[in-house]
């Protein structure tokens, strides 16, 4: 996982260490694909500008593809912040109080039901502009599914961890199906979603 700040000087390093042999590599690019500093790096389709912007990034994917590898880029529906063009404050999961559920840091919890709606329209719009064949699903397996419950009394199954579990598996299988190659995601509750994403970080948070 990783992102290069020189996408020449990368792929010269690809180009490198499949020289050396190294034909199974699995590349899944982080968020600084997508922003620059501090704006949204979630629910994105433009990369990052001052890295090139769409172009750079398309040619740089076509390039780790190139060499037989699988090359993703980073997802993640979960952390929602009000920088994102697709804001809506009825996006934002509410907590037992009725107060919104934060997150990552300037970001705010996304509603379960609508990831899976953004994931459905905006994964098919990712893998037409930049041809990945992988992706890094950052948070769904590392938040507890009964952590993050929706409790607006507005959408199906609120309160309830099997919203919040049917709603992440579904945008894991979702994105495989989409990008066509493994899909992972950040570990400690990923034993719950065996089966559902490829492979995810061995972590257990504390």
């Amino acid at each position: 996982s990783g992102v290069p700040d020189d996408y020449e000087k990368q792929m010269k390093r690809s180009r490198m260490l499949r020289a050396y042999g190294i034909d199974k590599l699995i590349q899944c690019n982080h968020e600084i694909a997508w922003r620059d500093g501090g704006e949204s790096f979630t629910l994105r389709t433009r990369a990052a500008p001052k890295r090139g912007g769409d172009s750079a990034l398309q040619r740089y994917l076509a390039h780790q593809r190139s060499l037989g590898w699988f090359a993703g880029l980073y997802s993640n529906y979960t952390d929602y912040a009000p920088v994102n063009e697709f804001w809506s404050p009825d996006g934002v999961q509410r907590q037992s109080d009725g107060n919104w559920r934060t997150a990552w840091p300037r970001c705010y919890a996304e509603k379960p039901l609508q990831a899976v709606a953004f994931d459905a329209r905006l994964a098919p719009e990712i893998k037409a502009k930049f041809n990945p064949n992988s992706a890094y699903t950052d948070v769904h397996t590392a938040v507890s599914p009964w952590g993050y419950n929706d409790y607006d009394a507005r959408v199906p199954g609120a309160g309830t961890f099997a919203q919040t579990f049917y709603a992440y598996g579904e945008l894991l299988r979702n994105d495989s199906r989409i990008y066509g190659g493994p899909i992972f995601s950040e570990g400690t509750y990923h034993w719950l979603y065996a089966g559902l994403a490829d492979g995810n970080y061995a972590l257990a948070y504390g």
